[in-house]
Order: structure tokens, then C-alpha cells, then sequence
């Protein structure tokens, strides 16, 4: 009788446990170069192939001196749907330290979020000449992501990038047009002299 009791709390201990196995979110490119007045367009991929999720919270962080106005568009929930992620509780919204965060999962018991996937896009307005690291992190350093099957916290692999904004170059075409514009008004204030 003790060892089925000890067996049976070693067992609840291990259905509850802390970390899993490993998912991962992350951006679909490492670094990106944008000229400064274009858009920043990045995907967010998710892997969920060795767990299923009931889904959660992630953070991104960013330079704020460098990068504006973030959002996040998600996927058509059509083809969300196929990794079991229910598009009413897909959320994304800017905090105010320099982070945006964004939710999704599902509440059906019958299947969790499971498989590897597109997210969507988050895009970003540039601001001003310089680099931005993108850092995806867990929500209030706590993973938000459950195990579907034992309800313990997953363990989410992250892969950052960076955004590198520069001015933008003016074309060589330009300078010569502004010089032979000088050299015309030039001339004909010479013949206008005579």
C-alpha cells in the first residue's frame, strides 16, 4: 500500500510539474536592413511538434528610439485553425515599456495548439537611423505556455533578430540633375547679363 501511494504522488508531481518539453517562437529572419521611412515587416513562426499547448503570452521588446508603432497581424483563422489555435483569443497589443505582447491558444480540451506554423506579421515604423534588437521572451518572465496533456509549463525556445535602419542614400541621378539644373540657371543669368 505505501509504494502505490508513493507511486501515485510521483506520478501527480510529474503530471504537474515546472518545465516540459521544448517549443519554440520565434522571428522567421535573424537580421533585416530597411531604409529609414519603410515599414518593418517580420514573421513570427511557432513550433509546437514536441508538445501540444493549450497556448499563452509571449513579449517582444524593442528600441523604441529606432522602431514605432508595432502591430501584429495573425494569420487567416482558417489556416490557424489547422494547428488548433481558436482565433477569439488571438490577442496583440503594445505595452508601455517598449514591449508588445502577443497571446493565442485555445480552450477546446479535444486538441491543443500542436504542429509548426506561420503566426503572422509584425510590423514596425522606422523612426530613426540605427539598430533594434527584437527580443521574444516569456510574459512578466513566466512562461505562459501550458502542456496540453499534463498541464505543467512548457519550456519556449526563443530565436530573436534585429532591424537595422539606415538613411536613405541619395541616388546619384539626383546630384547630377541639380548640377545641370545650377549650370542652366547659371548660363542664362550670363546671357541674360549681356
Amino acid at each position: 500500500m505505501k509504494i502505490i501511494l508513493q507511486s501515485a504522488l510521483l506520478l501527480s508531481a510529474g503530471f504537474i510539474g515546472s518545465a516540459q518539453a521544448a517549443v519554440s517562437i520565434g522571428l522567421n529572419t535573424g537580421e533585416t536592413a530597411v531604409n529609414m521611412g519603410e515599414i518593418v515587416k517580420l514573421g513570427i513562426n511557432f513550433d509546437f511538434d514536441d508538445a501540444a499547448s493549450f497556448g499563452g503570452s509571449f513579449k517582444l521588446s524593442y528600441n523604441e528610439d529606432v522602431l514605432s508603432n508595432p502591430m501584429f497581424n495573425f494569420q487567416p483563422a482558417s489556416e490557424l485553425d489547422a494547428f488548433g489555435i481558436q482565433s477569439q483569443f488571438n490577442l496583440a497589443g503594445e505595452l508601455t515599456d517598449n514591449s508588445f505582447k502577443v497571446t493565442f491558444g485555445t480552450l477546446s480540451f479535444s486538441r491543443g495548439v500542436t504542429g509548426a506554423g506561420f503566426l503572422g506579421y509584425l510590423t514596425f515604423d522606422t523612426l530613426a537611423e540605427g539598430s533594434s534588437d527584437i527580443i521574444l521572451s516569456d510574459f512578466n518572465n513566466v512562461s505562459g505556455f501550458t502542456d496540453f496533456n499534463t498541464f505543467g509549463r512548457l519550456s519556449v525556445d526563443y530565436q530573436n533578430g534585429s532591424v537595422n535602419v539606415s538613411s536613405v542614400p541619395v541616388p546619384a541621378a539626383v546630384w547630377m540633375f541639380a548640377s545641370a539644373c545650377g549650370l542652366l540657371l547659371g548660363g542664362r543669368k550670363k546671357l541674360n547679363n549681356r
